[in-house]
């Protein structure tokens, strides 16, 4: 707390040249934003300034390995954005084994070659960013992962096209391809908007709507209890419309109701 910002970072590296030491420091700060607080004290900092101090401290040794415990949470939204990018050039440039610690499923799938994905202490899942995406593994990973999360329902089979959740019957568009009960699960952005009445579409009826520039969240309540989200490019509906709801069966995610593990189809 004593030393200025600029000595803070160049702390790790006195047993180096001087003039190696200053170039690394303005490198780490310039990558971090720091240039114009490096002869500032601590307290004078913001949270975030601390943070992103404590960040070039790390930074700054170029060790054979980076271990990071959420080193971006107190930073503004759009200083995270430029610092996770500059860690990713960093770390491509680097090619140091980072290993990044978030509850930031962001940071994860933006940063990550590979994710390690944990529950209380448990292990759910390790795989590629496209791998978890595309492919979770069990319940608690497709609800964490996407933003809105996986719409997921339980359904109980009554034919070979249709089904119930809760008290509610829905119509299959094709042969369903579980005959026991199971967890049905889709992402928001492979649901598309239709007309009420679409053949073996699934009825609803929009709650509300999230505007967000270059997309909507549209939520679409298909049962007294169970809300949809529908992520598309703007849409000319509006709240208490009626609407159908339409997917590809290739899109479908299943889980075991008991396990909650994934079922491939």
């Amino acid at each position: 707390p004593h030393m200025k910002v600029y000595d803070n970072i160049a702390f790790p590296l006195k047993i180096r040249k001087e003039k190696d030491i200053h170039q690394q420091v303005i490198e780490t700060a310039g990558m971090l934003g720091l240039s114009s607080l490096l002869q500032k004290y601590p307290k004078e900092l913001s949270g975030g300034e601390k943070q992103r101090v404590a960040l070039a401290r790390a930074l700054v040794r170029k060790p054979q390995v980076f271990l990071m415990d959420e080193p971006l949470s107190n930073l503004d939204a759009p200083l995270r954005l430029s610092a996770r990018g500059e860690l990713k050039r960093l770390q491509r440039k680097s090619n140091i084994t980072t290993i990044y610690v978030t509850h930031d499923q962001t940071e994860a799938l933006t940063l990550g070659d590979r994710i390690v994905i944990m529950d209380k202490g448990n292990l759910q899942q390790i795989g590629t960013p496209e791998e978890i995406y595309l492919r979770p593994g069990n319940v608690f990973v497709a609800g964490f992962i996407g933003t809105p999360p996986m719409n997921m329902i339980h359904i109980e089979p009554c034919g070979d096209r249709s089904f119930f959740s809760g008290e509610t019957r829905f119509e299959f568009p094709t042969p369903l391809p579980v005959k026991t009960n199971c967890i049905f699960g889709i992402r928001p952005e492979k649901l598309t908007i239709a007309p009420a009445n679409t053949p073996s579409a699934i009825p609803g009826i929009i709650e509300y709507i999230e505007y967000l520039g270059h997309e909507s969240i549209s939520h679409v309540k298909i049962a007294p209890n169970i809300t949809w989200y529908i992520k598309s490019t703007a849409e000319q509906i509006r709240a208490g419309d009626l609407v159908g709801l339409k997917f590809s069966c290739d899109d479908i995610h299943w889980f075991d109701p008991v396990s909650r593990a994934r079922i491939e189809s």
